[in-house]
């Protein structure tokens, strides 16, 4: 059964042209509240727009006690400004901005040149971007924002490279992290390295910095545990539960049949997850909401012991990277 989305009216553009490389985005006016609006459509990656981890980014955020923007599917008005543009269904976000701040300053991401900035609150974001798999946590997907005490706090944006493997995903990148593995996705060279803590801080300068030096590593330990605390069974079961029917568009398929060509059978089996060789409609969904309980929890329960081998491994981000190159020569 298809849930029923609120519509809404578009009262003003304020900016058509705001998508990055991976989605075809505007701000908008909306209800007199300044939104980020991002189209279903996906780009040429991606099966769909990955809205559950826009949605669900936010929740785990705020367990873990960081503001982040929150995220509603909505269904714009027939006729109303960016419809053709956008299409009917489209991701309402928070817009980051001073007013979103309460009225404080707020800029684009570089705490590591940020007098006052809370090396917590950093570390919150890059714990939960390892339990989510987002290996996207570059300078312009996050803001930096001053609080009324002079700290600076981020508040990360663009949450829609985490949630990733092949359900949601055409073809396997290092973006494919959320899979039950922290050791890695089989055999095949690359691919091998998904969902791993190295290739989710290959391309993220900020958390390789700020998991560079021990005192900073026991302070993540021990933050990682917290996290894992506060993230119980119920929680993740009552976020996933809210997501929408309209998450994966009509007509989505996913065959992993035609996967099997290009990956080794353990790979395509930890990258697939539990997915049947041909799925859609509302049997995807249901898939979907479950493979996303059990990779949650699974990547949970196992986190503090992923940081603990990360860390006392010899330069795993570099072999990180050594190991996409090999795949890029076969």
């Amino acid at each position: 059964m298809i849930s029923k989305l609120r519509q809404v009216q578009v009262q003003k553009v304020v900016d058509q042209y705001a998508g990055g490389t991976q989605s075809q985005a505007a701000v908008v006016k909306i209800d007199g509240q300044t939104k980020f609006l991002k189209s279903q459509r996906p780009h040429h990656y991606a099966r769909y727009a990955n809205f559950e981890s826009e949605i669900l980014a936010h929740d785990l955020f705020e367990v873990a006690g960081l503001r982040s923007p929150e995220a509603e599917m909505v269904r714009l008005k027939p006729g109303t400004p960016l419809h053709k543009e956008l299409g009917a269904v489209v991701l309402a976000m928070d817009f980051v901005d001073s007013e979103f701040a309460g009225h404080r300053k707020v800029a684009h991401g570089a705490w590591g040149l940020r007098e006052g900035a809370d090396k917590t609150a950093y570390l919150k974001m890059t714990l939960v971007d390892i339990v989510m798999g987002n290996a996207d946590r570059r300078d312009a997907n996050y803001m930096d924002r001053w609080t009324s005490n002079g700290q600076v706090k981020p508040v990360p944006i663009d949450n829609n490279s985490g949630f990733g493997n092949l359900v949601n995903w055409r073809i396997p990148t290092n973006h494919c992290n959320f899979v039950c593995s922290y050791d890695g996705a089989g055999d095949t060279p690359g691919v091998r390295q998904n969902g791993t803590i190295a290739n989710i801080l290959l391309d993220t300068m900020l958390h390789r910095e700020i998991l560079d030096e021990p005192h900073e590593q026991q302070q993540a330990l021990q933050l990682a545990k917290e996290f894992v605390q506060a993230l119980s069974n119920e929680k993740i079961d009552a976020m996933v539960e809210e997501l929408p029917r309209e998450i994966i568009p009509r007509g989505t398929k996913v065959s992993t049949e035609k996967l099997n060509k290009s990956l080794s059978p353990s790979t395509l089996t930890v990258l697939v997850n539990g997915a049947s060789p041909e799925v859609s409609g509302q049997e995807l969904f249901q898939l979907r909401k479950q493979q996303i309980k059990d990779t949650l929890a699974w990547r949970r329960d196992h986190l503090v012991e992923a940081l603990q081998k990360f860390f006392a491994a010899d330069q795993p981000v570099q072999q990180a990277s050594e190991d996409w190159k090999l795949l890029g020569q076969s």
